[in-house]
């Protein structure tokens, strides 16, 4: 069974994630700081038949991000999607970007703040998010041109903060971008914004 990476803190969307490609016979693995705080959604999940399991990783700290990986390779097999945010995906990807090379396939999803993408964020945001946001949202784009003729698929999820007032926004449909960008190989990116501004 192939298996989908989610890197960093877990979230409603996350878990909408993880359920989109469990729905496609996905195993899951959750790169986690603390994953017995995983616990329960890992309980619910399995309760809906879901393979999903969480794995220690300070994903500041390459070294342990880099055994967290490997660990997940070791119990589940190689990774073909790797989702996060910023630089949580950018340090996991740079561990397994070449075994995906090698492989000549794979997904590599970097999600942001919907700034990065010139979406409206509906609230004041740090000066140092907004510029991590847009050099994570320039990263996924430069590698995606670099590695795209080699069957790795880099691609970027921007998501407006004020996203789940309406049904199009809500952490279901989100996640349904995700297959889709995994799946339609000629896409690079998703906005997420509410239609009101």
């Amino acid at each position: 069974m192939p298996v989908i990476a989610i890197v960093g803190a877990v979230s409603e969307r996350c878990l909408a994630i993880a359920r989109a490609f469990a729905a496609r016979r996905f195993q899951i693995a959750f790169l986690s700081g603390n994953p017995g705080e995983l616990a329960n959604d890992l309980t619910s999940l399995a309760w809906e038949g879901v393979e999903a399991a969480a794995f220690a990783a300070d994903v500041r700290d390459p070294a342990s991000t880099a055994v967290a990986l490997a660990a997940i390779q070791e119990s589940m097999g190689p990774i073909d999607v790797l989702e996060g945010s910023a630089d949580d995906a950018i340090t996991a990807a740079s561990e397994i970007l070449p075994d995906m090379l090698a492989r000549r396939s794979g997904t590599i999803i970097v999600t942001t703040g919907g700034g990065s993408a010139g979406a409206a964020e509906g609230g004041v945001r740090s000066t140092r998010e907004a510029v991590a946001s847009a050099a994570a949202r320039a990263w996924a784009h430069a590698l995606h041109g670099r590695v795209a003729s080699s069957g790795v698929q880099v691609a970027h999820v921007a998501i407006d903060g004020r996203s789940g007032r309406e049904p199009a926004t809500t952490p279901e449909a989100i996640a349904a971008l995700y297959w889709e960008l995994h799946t339609r190989r000629d896409e690079i990116e998703k906005v997420v914004a509410p239609l009101a501004s």
